[in-house]
């Protein structure tokens, strides 16, 4: 103990950094060989680390004697070279079937049992070896082994333990000791363990235990840790009794910090110093602030009275909580509308859509600090997969509050997770208030319907109260600037009600009149040089802004531009802007149309596959995470085709080029079917629909997608006979899933494909519907109207109906009460076929 206590004073400062960031912070472990040094496999005999396994390689696999020329000769080269010379000259199955001995039932020693003794949430390995497997189980703990190249879902809310270089449990994968195998999981863009410690090590605190960093392919990731940016990147311990100087130098470079203990050392520190002091009732709070989920009480510790916040929210900058709580934000009359509605516990679910940079963002936020100061527990969802187990633990275990509010910002991919959620937990209320986008609430806002929610437009127009609002806090914090200079209030408001939104009225103020053109002439002159690098990453946040994705994720830009990303993002910071998250976007919507305008379409579209290739380990089917939301919005053949407008053929070309990181996913064969029923090959479109229904087989996207496709294809045929056994088999599927289907969502969907089908095929082919069969459409089309008269897509496809029975003069069939007159002014406005279309599922 005489010495690890000189050690601990010789470390004392890193040891204080690595303390609060276990008791406040949530780190992820890194186990080395030299973690389960000492350890006995299953014959008793030590377990060889570097070139201990060589050796054993050379005398008992290859049979060499210590003092013949082979063992001589090959004991120069490092242990890759070794394994890599066995594998070239017998097989990559011997080499595996004697490791896979050597490393078999590992006995741990008592200090490392303490590992249990921390909740960590990841640990990494380059190690092969059963030993944690063992310890978690004799413990008495869950540990999701992810040891494929694909991730395993098997075990949710215990420990994640990525097997870097392969598992003896899973020999069949191989085992990364050969020059060819660190090379390869370096470049693979396929490997779920890779790509996520790619993630984690540009975000997150990490701990190396027991290892020097000698392996190539992690020294590359290093390499990514640096280029991430000190604003992103979490700190790095090293711990380490003996660091050599080539460790200490990367050490150094990277400001992280060494401490001097062994293994046992450091494990007796987690199991004295940590384990003792950790509040377990914390653990929760902590556990869901990993996942995202950040309190008000978080935000209010983490506010400093003192310090003078100078907000960055009128040069465009993303809000943030301080902002709020200094109240620098300009106070829409929409949040005291909300907050009563809440009071008054209307819905359990409030939606705000807008069009984008107009304060919705700001709103959120009030919203969340009026009903903190009401007494409300609140919490800022800001992660990227929505966990909503760690959520409702949290509520449940919570002893002093009985009412949440969760905040989502760009929320409408998680519609569905919200109206599944289970709204009372243990006797107490959870509301959540949500922004969207008009037009992905627009097409995502059935799902909501399933429970109780209300919808509120932020309009972009600022009306004179709202002006009277923005100029009293502008003139409270210093900061009207050239208003100053008008005599009279009126025309102060008058700068503002004249605005087409209030950000274009802030920039201007900011910047000056003409701001947009200097930045246009600016953005100009840099895609006129040839600086590829620059044009792609600028392309690449064009098409996120676009796609109406929250943001571009900072560990992206490193996983699709490789070195010197620092350099990258300087290089165009006057265009881009951080999230409060600390990922990227345009600043404006003006650069992103100027950007998209610069680039062809095949460059578009090689922009968009390299990022899908490059997110592809991470996406999990079924999983309500950002990479996932990406996949789904960028892979979209309507996205592609509609917004991007890339042409048919490049569009199918794209996702075939994509089969091969996508082809387990069954949202992959569904939009390449729709790819290939764009360009009019229903068979081919079937076929990939089928291979969806094989992942798939429950799944109500697919079923719809085959109805529908029997339906397009009949009314692509111009004989009526072939036409009408193609339809009735779609018919059938359809009429199905409505019949079947309790959830609004499916069945809103699934009335409009069949109305909107069933009477293109009545003009088409001029068939003349009995009044029983209009009725039955129209019995269809009341389950919409009755549960959803003011939505969008209900409104398109009744207006549709109405003016097919007008032009077949069945209008009068239709009894239409007075007092239901206004609910069907809309009917016989223009519509369009492609808008129409737009609301189908897809």
């Amino acid at each position: 103990m005489g010495n690890e206590t000189a050690t601990m004073e010789v470390n004392q400062e890193a040891i204080d950094k690595i303390k609060h960031i276990l008791l406040k912070e949530n780190p992820i472990l890194f186990l080395g060989a030299g973690f389960s040094y000492g350890t006995k496999n299953a014959a008793g005999r030590s377990i060889p680390i570097g070139d201990g396994l060589k050796e054993l390689i050379l005398s008992e696999l290859l049979k060499y004697d210590i003092d013949s020329e082979e063992y001589q000769e090959l004991n120069k080269y490092p242990l890759s070279k070794v394994c890599q010379y066995v594998e070239d000259e017998y097989s990559r199955e011997f080499l595996n079937d004697f490791i896979c001995e050597v490393f078999r039932n590992t006995t741990p020693h008592d200090y490392h049992f303490n590992i249990c003794k921390f909740n960590w949430s990841k640990i990494y390995t380059t190690n092969i070896d059963d030993m944690m497997e063992t310890v978690y189980r004799q413990s008495g703990k869950d540990i999701l082994v992810q040891n494929l190249s694909r991730a395993s879902t098997l075990k949710k809310n215990c420990t994640q333990y990525f097997k870097l270089h392969g598992c003896i449990q899973n020999p069949s994968g191989g085992f990364t000791f050969s020059t060819a195998e660190y090379i390869d999981s370096m470049l693979s863009h396929q490997d779920f363990r890779f790509s996520s410690f790619n993630i984690d090590i540009q975000k997150e605190h990490f701990i190396f235990l027991g290892t020097s960093f000698d392996e190539v392919n992690l020294d590359y990731y290093l390499e990514l840790y640096k280029n991430a940016g000190f604003s992103s990147r979490g700190q790095l311990f090293f711990i380490s009794p003996n660091p050599s100087l080539i460790l200490q130098s990367k050490v150094r470079k990277l400001k992280g910090n060494i401490i001097r203990w062994t293994t046992k050392e450091f494990l007796h520190f987690i199991n004295n110093n940590i384990s003792q002091q950790v509040d377990k009732s914390k653990n929760t709070e902590r556990m869901l602030f990993h996942r995202g989920f950040v309190t008000f009480d978080y935000f209010k510790k983490e506010y400093n009275d003192n310090n003078l916040i100078e907000s960055k929210l009128y040069s465009g900058d993303e809000p943030i909580m301080d902002d709020i709580i200094s109240e620098w934000d300009f106070k829409h009359p929409i949040v005291d509308q909300i907050v009563s509605d809440i009071s008054n516990r209307r819905a359990s679910c409030f939606t705000i859509y807008g069009k984008t940079l107009i304060g919705k963002s700001c709103s959120l936020l009030r919203i969340g600090q009026e009903l903190y100061r009401d007494g409300y527990c609140v919490i800022l969802f800001n992660g990227r997969d929505f966990d909503t187990n760690v959520l409702k633990e949290f509520v449940a275990q919570n002893k002093t509050k009985n009412k949440f509010v969760v905040l989502i910002d760009n929320a409408s991919y998680f519609y569905n997770v919200i109206s599944n959620f289970k709204h009372l937990v243990s006797g107490k209320t959870i509301f959540f208030i949500t922004t969207s986008r008009t037009y992905l609430h627009t097409r995502k806002r059935y799902a909501l319907l399933n429970g109780s929610f209300k919808e509120y437009f932020f309009d972009s127009e600022i009306t004179r109260p709202y002006a009277q609002i923005i100029v009293n806090k502008l003139r409270e914090k210093g900061y009207l600037g050239e208003l100053a200079k008008l005599a009279d209030e009126e025309s102060k408001l008058d700068y503002f009600v004249n605005k087409n939104d209030l950000m274009s009225g802030m920039l201007e103020l900011t910047y000056g009149k003409g701001f947009i053109r200097r930045f246009t002439k600016e953005l100009n002159a840099e895609l006129s040089k040839n600086d590829m690098r620059l044009k792609s990453l600028l392309l690449d946040l064009a098409i996120i802004d676009k796609a109406e994705l929250a943001s571009f994720p900072v560990e992206l830009i490193a996983m699709l531009y490789k070195t010197n990303t620092n350099d990258l993002i300087n290089k165009v910071s006057n265009y881009i802007k951080q999230t409060k998250n600390k990922n990227y976007r345009l600043r404006s919507s003006y650069f992103t149309s100027k950007i998209l305008d610069d680039s062809g379409k095949e460059i578009l579209a090689r922009n968009v596959k390299d990022i899908l290739i490059a997110i592809s380990p991470q996406v999990i089917e079924k999983s309500k995470n950002y990479w996932t939301e990406m996949f789904e919005t960028l892979l979209k053949e309507k996205f592609l085709s509609k917004i991007l407008k890339i042409d048919k053929g490049n569009i199918r070309k794209l996702l075939v080029e994509l089969q091969n990181y996508y082809s387990d996913t069954s949202y992959y064969w569904l939009q390449l079917g729709l790819a290939e029923q764009k360009l009019s090959d229903y068979e081919k479109a079937l076929n990939h629909f089928r291979q969806a229904e094989a992942i798939s087989p429950t799944s109500y996207h697919v079923q719809h997608a085959i109805g529908r496709n029997f339906m397009r294809h009949a009314n692509s045929k111009r004989n009526i006979v072939e036409s009408s056994n193609l339809f009735k088999e779609g018919e059938k599927i359809i009429l199905s899933l409505i019949n079947e289907k309790e959830l609004f969502q499916a069945k809103s969907h699934s009335v409009h494909c069949y109305l909107y089908e069933k009477i293109y095929f009545m003009k088409k082919f001029q068939v003349d519907p009995t009044n029983e069969e209009l009725k039955e459409l129209k019995r269809y089309l009341d389950q919409l109207t009755e549960k959803d008269e003011e939505g969008v897509m209900v409104k398109d496809i009744t207006n549709y109906f109405y003016n097919y029975l007008n032009g077949i003069g069945k209008l009068s069939m239709i009894k239409v009460k007075l007092s239901d007159l206004n609910k069907y002014n809309f009917i016989f406005q223009e519509y369009d076929k492609d808008v129409l279309l737009d609301y189908d599922l897809d």
